[in-house]
């Protein structure tokens, strides 16, 4: 689904936007005439869950963070219900089994990741953490396969005629 649109050199919410009911919701209750509210929370969705934004591979204890700081740049800025329940349904609009199969693991890295940084070094914690390392690469060697077997798919998805792909920007403007 594509919810941005560029018009003179501005994004905007598309007429997607306006179908999708969560999203909607997000649109009408800014009385705005610019809808700038509405904008970024639009944009705080998208980054939130689209594959395509910049935020995505941030680890999800500092992603919300993050997009508040670069995108949204108020620091008093705060999820609300109707913000809540437009992630939920666009993460649903655009996710496959496989992706949340993806992001499921990767949160998990993020734990583990966490929980190993927490560790102290010492003669009581090295064997553990020597065979956690074995674990996770198991898990990495997991999470590698998912993300080819996505790709994979991608491209398929992305074949036109005469056997080309369509670009980035061509994939988006669908």
């Amino acid at each position: 689904m594509k919810i941005f649109k560029l018009k003179d050199h501005q994004l905007i919410p598309t007429e997607e936007c306006y179908s999708f009911p969560e999203l909607k919701v997000l649109i009408d209750r800014d009385k705005s005439a610019n809808k700038t509210k509405a904008f970024k929370e639009i944009g705080f969705v998208f980054h939130m869950c689209d594959p395509i934004s910049n935020f995505f591979n941030y680890p999800s204890g500092i992603k919300e963070q993050e997009i508040i700081k670069s995108f949204i740049q108020d620091s008093k800025f705060k999820q609300d219900k109707e913000i809540k329940n437009a992630i939920i349904a666009y993460k649903k609009s655009i996710e496959t089994a496989k992706q949340r199969m993806l992001n499921m693991w990767t949160d998990k890295m993020d734990e583990i990741t966490d929980y190993i940084k927490r560790l102290p070094v010492d003669e009581d914690t090295i064997k553990l953490l020597m065979e956690a390392a074995t674990k996770v690469g198991n898990i990495i060697s997991t999470i590698d396969k998912l993300e080819i077997s996505l790709e994979k798919g991608k491209d398929k998805e992305d074949k036109v005629r005469g056997n080309n792909t369509l670009s980035f920007l061509e994939k988006r403007s669908q």
